[in-house]
Protein backbone atom coordinates (compact mmCIF):
# COMPACT_ATOMS: atom_id res chain seq x y z
CA UNK A 1 0.00 0.00 0.00
CA UNK A 2 2.82 2.63 0.62
CA UNK A 3 4.38 1.73 -2.31
CA UNK A 4 1.66 2.03 -4.00
CA UNK A 5 0.61 5.72 -2.99
CA UNK A 6 4.52 6.88 -3.60
CA UNK A 7 4.14 5.47 -6.91
CA UNK A 8 0.97 7.31 -8.22
CA UNK A 9 3.01 10.42 -6.66
CA UNK A 10 5.80 10.12 -8.00
CA UNK A 11 6.01 8.38 -10.73
CA UNK A 12 9.53 9.79 -11.74
CA UNK A 13 11.17 8.24 -8.77
CA UNK A 14 12.43 5.31 -7.22
CA UNK A 15 10.19 4.45 -4.40
CA UNK A 16 12.27 2.75 -1.35
CA UNK A 17 9.63 1.44 1.67
CA UNK A 18 10.92 0.97 4.71
CA UNK A 19 11.32 -2.97 5.66
CA UNK A 20 8.64 -4.38 8.01
CA UNK A 21 11.37 -5.42 10.75
CA UNK A 22 12.86 -2.20 10.32
CA UNK A 23 16.12 -3.16 8.72
CA UNK A 24 17.08 -1.13 5.72
CA UNK A 25 14.31 -0.56 2.89
CA UNK A 26 12.65 -2.99 -0.12
CA UNK A 27 12.16 -2.28 -3.51
CA UNK A 28 9.35 -3.42 -5.79
CA UNK A 29 9.10 -4.80 -9.44
CA UNK A 30 10.65 -2.53 -12.05
CA UNK A 31 12.61 -0.33 -9.10
CA UNK A 32 13.82 -3.54 -7.99
CA UNK A 33 15.41 -4.45 -10.87
CA UNK A 34 16.92 -0.75 -11.38
CA UNK A 35 18.31 -0.97 -7.58
CA UNK A 36 19.83 -4.59 -7.72
CA UNK A 37 21.49 -3.69 -11.30
CA UNK A 38 22.89 -0.14 -9.74
CA UNK A 39 23.42 -1.28 -6.52
CA UNK A 40 24.96 -4.66 -6.74
CA UNK A 41 21.99 -6.23 -4.84
CA UNK A 42 20.02 -9.07 -5.43
CA UNK A 43 16.41 -8.86 -6.50
CA UNK A 44 13.93 -12.05 -5.51
CA UNK A 45 10.69 -13.19 -6.81
CA UNK A 46 7.92 -13.32 -4.04
CA UNK A 47 4.26 -13.96 -3.33
CA UNK A 48 2.16 -11.07 -2.83
CA UNK A 49 0.04 -11.73 -0.15
CA UNK A 50 -3.70 -12.37 -0.74
CA UNK A 51 -3.25 -13.36 -4.46
CA UNK A 52 -1.12 -16.32 -6.39
CA UNK A 53 0.95 -13.18 -8.16
CA UNK A 54 4.22 -13.31 -7.56
CA UNK A 55 6.22 -10.07 -7.27
CA UNK A 56 9.92 -8.40 -7.64
CA UNK A 57 11.81 -7.42 -4.27
CA UNK A 58 15.28 -5.90 -3.66
CA UNK A 59 16.00 -5.44 -0.03
CA UNK A 60 18.73 -2.50 0.64
CA UNK A 61 20.06 -3.53 4.36
CA UNK A 62 20.13 -1.20 6.87
CA UNK A 63 23.15 -0.72 8.38
CA UNK A 64 24.63 0.26 4.37
CA UNK A 65 21.73 2.99 3.33
CA UNK A 66 23.57 5.89 3.57
CA UNK A 67 25.82 4.25 0.79
CA UNK A 68 23.32 3.11 -1.32
CA UNK A 69 21.34 6.27 -1.41
CA UNK A 70 24.76 7.91 -2.42
CA UNK A 71 25.01 5.27 -4.90
CA UNK A 72 21.79 6.38 -6.39
CA UNK A 73 22.03 9.64 -6.32
CA UNK A 74 24.93 9.49 -8.31
CA UNK A 75 23.05 7.78 -10.92
CA UNK A 76 21.00 10.54 -11.00
CA UNK A 77 17.98 8.51 -9.60
CA UNK A 78 15.00 10.69 -7.56
CA UNK A 79 14.46 8.38 -4.68
CA UNK A 80 11.43 8.39 -2.63
CA UNK A 81 11.46 7.02 1.25
CA UNK A 82 8.28 5.70 2.68
CA UNK A 83 8.42 5.33 6.20
CA UNK A 84 5.92 4.80 9.06
CA UNK A 85 7.08 4.34 12.66
CA UNK A 86 4.61 2.26 14.88
CA UNK A 87 1.64 4.46 15.74
CA UNK A 88 1.98 6.70 13.05
CA UNK A 89 0.93 7.75 9.85
CA UNK A 90 3.16 6.87 6.91
CA UNK A 91 5.84 9.99 5.65
CA UNK A 92 7.06 10.36 2.30
CA UNK A 93 10.66 12.17 2.03
CA UNK A 94 11.57 12.75 -1.61
CA UNK A 95 15.62 13.20 -2.09
CA UNK A 96 16.64 14.85 -5.69
CA UNK A 97 20.07 13.83 -7.38
CA UNK A 98 22.44 16.57 -7.21
CA UNK A 99 22.02 19.07 -10.83
CA UNK A 100 25.29 17.79 -11.92
CA UNK A 101 24.36 14.08 -12.01
CA UNK A 102 21.17 14.67 -14.09
CA UNK A 103 22.70 13.98 -17.68
CA UNK A 104 19.22 14.33 -20.54
CA UNK A 105 21.38 11.96 -22.80
CA UNK A 106 23.84 9.98 -22.87
CA UNK A 107 27.49 11.50 -23.33
CA UNK A 108 29.38 9.47 -26.22
CA UNK A 109 32.77 9.82 -26.17
CA UNK A 110 34.66 10.30 -29.84
CA UNK A 111 36.80 7.83 -31.44
CA UNK A 112 40.49 8.24 -31.78
CA UNK A 113 39.80 8.96 -35.44
CA UNK A 114 37.49 12.02 -34.55
CA UNK A 115 40.05 13.61 -32.14
CA UNK A 116 43.14 13.57 -34.19
CA UNK A 117 40.90 15.15 -37.37
CA UNK A 118 41.09 18.66 -36.72
CA UNK A 119 37.53 20.86 -37.95
CA UNK A 120 37.80 23.64 -40.39
CA UNK A 121 37.56 26.19 -37.50
CA UNK A 122 40.15 24.48 -35.84
CA UNK A 123 42.76 24.52 -39.31
CA UNK A 124 41.46 28.15 -39.48
CA UNK A 125 42.21 29.64 -36.18
CA UNK A 126 45.62 27.20 -36.83
CA UNK A 127 46.24 28.75 -40.08
CA UNK A 128 45.85 32.51 -39.32
CA UNK A 129 47.94 31.51 -35.64
CA UNK A 130 50.89 30.54 -38.01
CA UNK A 131 50.47 33.58 -40.48
CA UNK A 132 51.16 35.95 -37.49
CA UNK A 133 53.52 33.97 -35.96
CA UNK A 134 55.57 34.82 -39.22
CA UNK A 135 55.23 38.28 -39.05
CA UNK A 136 58.38 38.98 -36.24
CA UNK A 137 60.34 36.24 -37.74
CA UNK A 138 60.16 37.51 -41.00
CA UNK A 139 60.93 41.24 -39.18
CA UNK A 140 63.76 40.18 -37.25
CA UNK A 141 65.31 38.83 -41.18
CA UNK A 142 64.42 41.82 -42.55
CA UNK A 143 65.90 44.16 -39.43
CA UNK A 144 68.99 42.16 -39.69
CA UNK A 145 69.29 43.71 -43.67
CA UNK A 146 68.92 47.25 -42.37
CA UNK A 147 72.16 48.93 -42.12
CA UNK A 148 72.89 51.11 -38.84
CA UNK A 149 74.86 54.26 -38.93
CA UNK A 150 76.83 55.54 -35.98
CA UNK A 151 74.74 57.51 -33.15
CA UNK A 152 78.33 59.55 -32.50
CA UNK A 153 82.13 58.63 -33.21
CA UNK A 154 84.07 56.63 -30.86
CA UNK A 155 84.80 58.74 -27.94
CA UNK A 156 82.54 61.73 -28.36
CA UNK A 157 79.58 60.96 -26.76
CA UNK A 158 77.88 62.36 -24.02
CA UNK A 159 77.83 60.55 -20.16
CA UNK A 160 74.28 60.55 -18.93
CA UNK A 161 75.75 63.22 -15.92
CA UNK A 162 75.92 65.52 -19.02
CA UNK A 163 72.87 64.77 -20.16
CA UNK A 164 70.78 65.26 -17.25
CA UNK A 165 72.91 68.84 -16.91
CA UNK A 166 71.83 69.80 -20.67
CA UNK A 167 68.38 71.53 -21.05
CA UNK A 168 68.19 70.69 -24.39
CA UNK A 169 68.06 67.08 -23.40
CA UNK A 170 64.95 67.80 -20.89
CA UNK A 171 63.56 69.51 -23.27
CA UNK A 172 63.82 66.52 -25.35
CA UNK A 173 62.65 64.35 -22.33
CA UNK A 174 59.91 66.64 -21.92
CA UNK A 175 58.83 66.06 -26.18
CA UNK A 176 59.02 62.43 -25.45
CA UNK A 177 57.05 61.97 -22.26
CA UNK A 178 54.07 63.96 -24.27
CA UNK A 179 54.37 61.98 -27.20
CA UNK A 180 53.64 58.69 -25.00
CA UNK A 181 50.21 60.16 -23.24
CA UNK A 182 48.64 62.31 -26.26
CA UNK A 183 49.10 58.44 -28.25
CA UNK A 184 47.87 56.32 -25.08
CA UNK A 185 45.49 58.84 -23.65
CA UNK A 186 43.19 57.89 -26.26
CA UNK A 187 44.01 54.53 -27.52
CA UNK A 188 43.77 52.68 -23.95
CA UNK A 189 40.50 53.90 -23.65
CA UNK A 190 39.21 54.35 -27.37
CA UNK A 191 37.47 51.00 -27.03
CA UNK A 192 35.17 51.66 -24.02
CA UNK A 193 35.20 55.37 -25.94
CA UNK A 194 33.43 53.65 -28.91
CA UNK A 195 31.27 51.55 -27.20
CA UNK A 196 29.62 53.42 -24.70
CA UNK A 197 29.09 56.18 -27.98
CA UNK A 198 27.71 53.50 -30.08
CA UNK A 199 26.84 51.35 -28.15
CA UNK A 200 28.22 48.30 -29.88
CA UNK A 201 29.61 45.35 -28.71
CA UNK A 202 33.06 44.70 -26.75
CA UNK A 203 34.71 43.36 -30.41
CA UNK A 204 32.83 45.85 -32.68
CA UNK A 205 34.20 48.56 -30.15
CA UNK A 206 37.49 47.18 -30.42
CA UNK A 207 37.22 47.69 -34.35
CA UNK A 208 36.04 50.75 -34.32
CA UNK A 209 37.95 52.35 -31.72
CA UNK A 210 41.70 50.58 -31.23
CA UNK A 211 42.07 49.55 -34.79
CA UNK A 212 40.73 52.74 -36.57
CA UNK A 213 43.40 54.29 -34.39
CA UNK A 214 46.16 52.03 -35.07
CA UNK A 215 45.34 52.27 -39.01
CA UNK A 216 45.70 55.73 -39.09
CA UNK A 217 48.83 55.79 -36.66
CA UNK A 218 50.72 53.37 -39.17
CA UNK A 219 49.71 54.99 -42.19
CA UNK A 220 50.93 58.71 -40.29
CA UNK A 221 54.15 56.87 -39.93
CA UNK A 222 54.51 55.76 -43.97
CA UNK A 223 54.05 59.39 -44.84
CA UNK A 224 56.43 60.14 -42.16
CA UNK A 225 59.14 57.96 -43.55
CA UNK A 226 58.33 59.14 -47.32
CA UNK A 227 58.95 63.05 -46.23
CA UNK A 228 61.45 62.77 -43.97
CA UNK A 229 64.43 64.87 -45.37
CA UNK A 230 62.22 66.96 -47.62
CA UNK A 231 60.07 68.64 -44.75
CA UNK A 232 60.82 70.56 -41.65
CA UNK A 233 60.61 68.26 -39.04
CA UNK A 234 59.89 70.88 -36.42
CA UNK A 235 57.03 72.44 -38.13
CA UNK A 236 55.78 69.44 -39.43
CA UNK A 237 55.90 68.18 -35.62
CA UNK A 238 54.05 71.26 -34.57
CA UNK A 239 51.15 70.89 -37.50
CA UNK A 240 50.59 67.70 -36.01
CA UNK A 241 50.75 68.86 -32.85
CA UNK A 242 47.81 71.02 -34.48
CA UNK A 243 45.79 68.51 -35.67
CA UNK A 244 46.06 66.54 -32.28
CA UNK A 245 44.46 69.28 -30.22
CA UNK A 246 42.01 68.93 -32.98
CA UNK A 247 41.17 65.60 -32.94
CA UNK A 248 40.52 65.71 -29.25
CA UNK A 249 38.37 68.60 -29.86
CA UNK A 250 36.39 67.20 -32.10
CA UNK A 251 35.79 63.49 -29.81
CA UNK A 252 34.23 65.91 -26.78
CA UNK A 253 32.36 67.68 -28.64
CA UNK A 254 28.75 67.22 -28.16
CA UNK A 255 28.65 66.07 -31.81
CA UNK A 256 27.07 62.98 -33.40
CA UNK A 257 29.45 59.53 -31.93
CA UNK A 258 30.21 58.17 -34.99
CA UNK A 259 31.79 62.04 -36.00
CA UNK A 260 33.64 61.70 -31.96
CA UNK A 261 34.86 58.36 -33.40
CA UNK A 262 36.46 59.78 -36.31
CA UNK A 263 38.29 62.58 -33.63
CA UNK A 264 39.86 59.07 -32.34
CA UNK A 265 40.67 58.08 -35.69
CA UNK A 266 42.28 61.60 -35.99
CA UNK A 267 44.22 61.52 -33.53
CA UNK A 268 45.90 58.17 -34.58
CA UNK A 269 47.20 60.24 -37.65
CA UNK A 270 48.36 63.04 -35.63
CA UNK A 271 50.22 60.96 -32.95
CA UNK A 272 51.73 58.69 -35.78
CA UNK A 273 55.52 61.43 -36.06
CA UNK A 274 56.19 62.26 -32.45
CA UNK A 275 57.08 59.48 -31.01
CA UNK A 276 60.03 58.81 -34.37
CA UNK A 277 59.86 62.49 -34.53
CA UNK A 278 61.54 63.55 -31.36
CA UNK A 279 64.25 60.74 -31.87
CA UNK A 280 64.81 62.68 -34.88
CA UNK A 281 65.08 66.22 -33.90
CA UNK A 282 66.89 64.79 -30.60
CA UNK A 283 69.92 63.50 -33.28
CA UNK A 284 70.23 66.40 -34.78
CA UNK A 285 69.79 69.09 -31.54
CA UNK A 286 72.01 67.16 -29.72
CA UNK A 287 74.64 64.67 -32.03
CA UNK A 288 76.55 63.61 -29.28
CA UNK A 289 73.81 62.11 -26.88
CA UNK A 290 74.42 58.03 -27.85
CA UNK A 291 72.66 55.51 -27.24
CA UNK A 292 72.37 56.92 -23.60
CA UNK A 293 70.32 59.75 -24.85
CA UNK A 294 67.60 57.59 -26.86
CA UNK A 295 67.58 54.89 -24.24
CA UNK A 296 66.52 57.98 -21.36
CA UNK A 297 64.15 58.91 -23.98
CA UNK A 298 62.08 55.89 -24.23
CA UNK A 299 62.07 55.55 -20.65
CA UNK A 300 60.67 58.95 -20.77
CA UNK A 301 58.10 58.10 -23.44
CA UNK A 302 56.99 54.81 -21.53
CA UNK A 303 56.57 57.39 -18.78
CA UNK A 304 54.31 58.99 -20.89
CA UNK A 305 52.53 55.99 -22.23
CA UNK A 306 51.41 55.22 -18.62
CA UNK A 307 50.81 59.02 -17.78
CA UNK A 308 48.35 59.62 -20.35
CA UNK A 309 45.29 57.10 -19.95
CA UNK A 310 46.11 57.22 -16.02
CA UNK A 311 45.06 60.87 -16.29
CA UNK A 312 41.91 60.23 -18.78
CA UNK A 313 40.81 57.63 -16.37
CA UNK A 314 40.70 59.58 -12.94
CA UNK A 315 39.55 62.76 -14.37
CA UNK A 316 36.97 60.33 -15.92
CA UNK A 317 36.37 59.05 -12.61
CA UNK A 318 36.07 62.11 -11.05
CA UNK A 319 33.31 63.67 -13.28
CA UNK A 320 31.16 60.13 -13.00
CA UNK A 321 32.89 57.89 -15.38
CA UNK A 322 32.58 60.67 -18.65
CA UNK A 323 35.69 59.82 -20.70
CA UNK A 324 34.92 63.38 -22.84
CA UNK A 325 36.17 64.75 -19.69
CA UNK A 326 39.20 62.75 -19.54
CA UNK A 327 40.04 63.78 -22.76
CA UNK A 328 39.59 67.30 -22.07
CA UNK A 329 42.19 66.85 -19.99
CA UNK A 330 44.13 65.11 -22.60
CA UNK A 331 44.38 68.12 -24.34
CA UNK A 332 47.50 69.52 -21.90
CA UNK A 333 49.85 66.93 -23.71
CA UNK A 334 49.68 68.43 -27.36
CA UNK A 335 49.58 71.68 -26.25
CA UNK A 336 52.82 71.00 -24.12
CA UNK A 337 54.30 69.39 -27.08
CA UNK A 338 53.94 72.88 -29.08
CA UNK A 339 55.51 75.03 -25.89
CA UNK A 340 58.17 72.15 -26.29
CA UNK A 341 58.93 72.62 -29.61
CA UNK A 342 59.23 76.39 -29.38
CA UNK A 343 61.94 75.91 -26.30
CA UNK A 344 63.65 73.35 -28.66
CA UNK A 345 64.10 75.72 -31.35
CA UNK A 346 64.72 78.51 -28.93
CA UNK A 347 67.87 76.43 -26.56
CA UNK A 348 69.00 74.44 -29.92
CA UNK A 349 69.45 78.47 -31.94
CA UNK A 350 71.24 79.54 -28.78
Amino acid sequence: MEQTDARNANPDAMVLVKAGSGSGYLAFQEDAKQAAELLGLEAVQRERIGTPKRITVCHLPGGETEQHLSQLDAAGKAIVLADREPGQKISFLRIEPAPEKILEEPVQEASEAELSTPTVKELFEQTVSFLWALIPAVNAIVFCLVPIAPIAGEGKTMTIPQLLRSRVFWVLFLLMVCAGASEQAMSQWASAFAERGLGVSKTLGDLAGPCFFSIMMGLARVLHAKLAGNVDLTRYTAGCALLCILSYVIAVLPLPPAVNLLGCGLCGFSVGVFWPGTFSMASQSCPAGGTAMFALLALGGDLGCSFGPTLVGMVSGFWGDQLKAGFTAALLFPVMILAGLGLLKEKTAH
